[in-house]
Formats: C-alpha cells, structure tokens, sequence
C-alpha cells in the first residue's frame, strides 16, 4: 500500500499547475485522488500540527489562524439529507484577513507604490463585481473571492499569461475545460467573466473540500494543487504560514495569500487608505442567455436585438471570431434583457455562415441542461455539478426541492440581474458617494505615531464622526503611516 501511494504522489507532483505553470492533467478532478491522500495522511498531520513550534516570524504566525486546518477533509463526503442540505459546503470557513508583515508590505504596495494601477482595477472591477458575487455566494462561498480575480488580471477579459492562462479567472485551456469552458479557434470562455466565473466557483468549492483552509485552496488556484499537496506532505502541516515560512511553497505562491488578503483589505475600505473609486453609474445590465442557431455572424444578431454589434461583442468578449462556435448546431449569445425579447422573436431569420475549418462537434443540450432521472435529487445533483444547492434553485427558479423525472434543469446561468435575491448590493448609495468625494473636498493626512482619531479631528476642527465616516474607520483604530482623509 506504502509504495503504491507513494508512486501516486510522487505522479501528482509532476504533475502541473492550474495557472501561472504548465496545465495539469485531469485525474478526475481534485478530490478523488487528493482527497484520498488527505484520508490516509490526515491523522499523522494533525499530531504534527499539534507538536509544531512556532514559526520562526512571530507577526506571520500569531495573526493567521487557519480556522480548522486539521479537519479530516474526507468528512466533507458527510452530507445531510436532501431536504435540510444547507446553502454552504459543510463547516465553511469564512477567509481570514488578519493583518501582519507580509499582509501589511502588500497594503503599502497597492495603496502608496502601485496606487493608480490598483485604482484602474478597482475601477474595471466595479464593473463585474455584483456578476461576480452573485455567483460566488450563491453558491456558498465569501464574497471577498472577487478580489482573486482581481490580483489574477485586474479585470482584463483578454487578459493573458506567459504561461498561456487566460481571461478574468485566468484559467489554463486544460482546466477550463475540466470546469465547462469551450475553447477552439472561434470561442474562448474563459473571457466570459459570468462563465468563467461559475467555473472559478466549481474549482474553488472543490479546493476548500479537499483542504479545508482558505489559505492552501487560494495557494492551490495560484500553483496547482497537487503542488500544495506536496508541500502539505511534506511539511507535515496543513498551516499555510508554517508551509510558507519552510520554504515548501514557490516564491510567487509565499505572496500571494498575503497578496490576496491586502487586496481585499483596502479594496473594501479605500478611502481608510486615502484612495478614490469612480464607480460607474451602470454597473452591469440585466443580461438574458439567448439561443441562436450557430454558426451565425454577430452582426445579424445585433441586427435582429435592435442593438449596435459593438454591445453584443461587449458583452460576449469569448467570441473571438464574430461568429458564434460552430462546434454547437446552437449557442447561447448574452443580450441585454430589454433587447432579448425582441432578439427572440427573429431567432429564425438569423443566417447561417458557412466555416472552412473543421472543428469536433459537441452536444448543446448536455453544456446547459441536465434531464432528471429517478432518483435524482438536489443533493446529488449539487456534488455530480460541483454547485450549490442554492445556485441550482436559482438558476431554475425553484421554489422547493423537489424533482420529478424528465425535468429538464439547468445546469449553469441562464441570466444575470443585478436584483439577485441571494445578494445584497456591494456598496450602499452611500458609500458609492463617499467613495467618488472628489480630491477637492479633502485633505490627506499621514497619520503620525502617537497620533489619535482625537488629536487630529481638534486639529483640523473637524467632528470625529465625520472622519470616522468618510475613512469607514471602525472603534477609532488607526494606525501610523496611514492616509486618512479630512473632510473640508
């Protein structure tokens, strides 16, 4: 048994990474071999993890507990019954964004060294960002995910790699496609932001059931799994920091939880950093999937939505060619829903183009929909899809949990409205205006040491309250070297 598992692993670790490396094989997806090394392994881990001194950067190893590091990631498979399953992967954790060394490097980084470019991602985030967390909580998983995407390509849908990852999730041709991403000379999904996005959601679910700690499945998104596997393994430890401060992760991976956690940190609280977000007025239309024949040029479906081509390319960036994929006798084409009705209605009319290269042929109906069979139930259906319970309700607009056999469910987004009943708006209007104050009705303040919330409101005559507001400044905690507004 011994050699066997260790000819597997020492296979996995070959074996590549998910984005910034090379691609991976597929084995089936993360859990199955993974999840069965974790089982095997899982009781050794924690005896060590117990015994293990502190590491040797007190800040780093005093500021990020890892949550429950040590759960058997094999009681992930206990699921209740298919009436009472909750909304979230079972003992989700929410992600830690304690601050320390390494965190507080990064914040200084975005908010002072590289502060126009972190503002322009901010800025094209905003765009996606309820597309985005719509997804993410529907299907049980924090919200603050949206700044993964965000540190991976800054929001940029061509966004692309030197190790050839691409789009907003930046995915590998080889993932993708393991997550129900189409790629071929004609479409790439992965510069779909609502379609990539679900996937990201897929792989994410899967990272946190095998590790059961946010710090290794972001670590995983970043070098590949079976490459975090390796150091858990070899370190003994299922603690990120402990594995970081060993030496068992690549250079790029030791920042990038760090990373994450800063992003995070001054993108939910920039005026706390003396930064300014222009956030558009329209964030994201209402967008329907609509079914057209394919292959057809985009510009007959602009025509036909009463719409100008330039809005449906917007809107479809995976759409390479103008063209919709050939390999799909049907594709689904996003269109804004005031227009879709009418796009709908002359579906018929669209012409056909005629392709020269020859491309394999795939099932529209298995990509998008799913028929019910005996047996079958949400539950099931939930870990066979690697979704949520409740984003397969919603996305069907089910009322109950029940099924009944034939039932055609779907099986990934349909449609996208802002109002999703699942999410609440990112931002209140009033935040929205104290984030878009103009320079000109402020002054920045470097916070001093010893300085106070006290002592600089009587300096300025300025009421407490109004920093504390402007800054989003919880129990008057500030600290040195930090920017804060004053209100004028």
């Amino acid at each position: 048994m011994k050699i066997v598992l260790s000819s597997v692993l020492l296979l996995l670790l070959c074996s590549c990474a998910h984005s910034k490396k090379a691609e991976q094989q597929d084995v089936g997806g993360v859990s199955g071999v993974i999840n069965n090394y974790l089982d095997d392994k899982g009781k050794n881990i924690q005896e060590q993890d117990g015994d293990t001194a502190a590491v040797a950067v007190p800040e780093i190893a005093q500021a990020a507990p890892q949550g429950n590091p040590t759960t058997d990631a094999g009681e992930i498979a206990k699921k209740p019954a298919a009436d009472k399953i909750p909304d979230e992967i079972p003992g989700i954790q929410k992600i830690d964004l304690t601050g320390n060394a390494r965190v507080d490097e990064w914040i200084d980084y975005f908010s002072r060294k590289d502060r126009e470019r972190y503002v322009r991602m901010l800025e094209r985030g905003s765009v996606y960002k309820e597309v985005v967390q719509n997804i993410l909580v529907e299907n049980g998983l924090p919200k603050e995910l949206f700044y993964l995407a965000m540190i991976e390509s800054g929001f940029v849908t061509h966004a692309k790699s030197r190790a050839r990852a691409v789009g907003v999730w930046q995915f590998m041709k080889g993932t993708g496609k393991r997550y129900g991403l189409s790629t071929n000379s004609y479409v790439d999904e992965r510069r779909d932001p609502i379609r990539a996005t679900e996937a990201a959601a897929k792989y994410l679910r899967e990272l946190y059931e095998v590790f059961q700690s946010w710090e290794l499945s972001l670590a995983a998104y970043n070098c590949g799994e079976h490459r975090v596997l390796g150091a858990v393994m070899r370190g003994g430890t299922r603690d990120y920091w402990k594995l970081l401060e060993k030496g068992f992760l690549p250079k790029e991976t030791q920042n990038y939880v760090p990373k994450f956690r800063a992003a995070v940190l001054v993108g939910e609280n920039p005026g706390q950093y003396g930064i300014e977000v222009k956030v558009p007025e329209v964030i994201y239309p209402d967008l329907e999937a609509v079914e057209v024949p394919s292959p057809v040029a985009l510009s007959e479906v602009a025509r036909r939505a009463e719409i100008d081509v330039s809005e449906i390319k917007k809107y479809n960036p995976h759409l390479t060619n103008g063209v919709t994929p050939p390999q799909y006798d049907r594709y689904e084409v996003w269109v804004p829903s005031k227009q879709a009705k009418a796009l709908t209605a002359n579906v018929d009319s669209i012409p056909k183009v005629r392709v020269s290269a020859r491309v394999q042929r795939e099932n529209f109906e298995e990509k998008y929909y799913y028929v019910v069979r005996s047996g079958d139930n949400l539950s099931n259906l939930s870990r066979r899809f690697n979704q949520s319970v409740a984003h397969l309700r919603e996305i069907n607009n089910l009322s109950s949990g029940r099924l009944i056999a034939g039932q055609k469910l779907r099986i990934s987004v349909k449609s996208y409205h802002v109002n999703s009943r699942l999410v609440q708006k990112a931002t209140s209007k009033k935040s929205r205006r104290v984030a878009s104050t103009s320079r000109s009705h402020v002054r920045l303040h470097r916070v001093k040491k010893g300085e106070t919330l006290d002592s600089i409101a009587r300096r300025f005559g300025v009421p407490i309250k109004s920093i504390r507001e402007i800054n989003k400044i919880a129990r008057g905690q500030i600290f040195a070297g930090q920017t804060v507004k004053i209100p004028l």
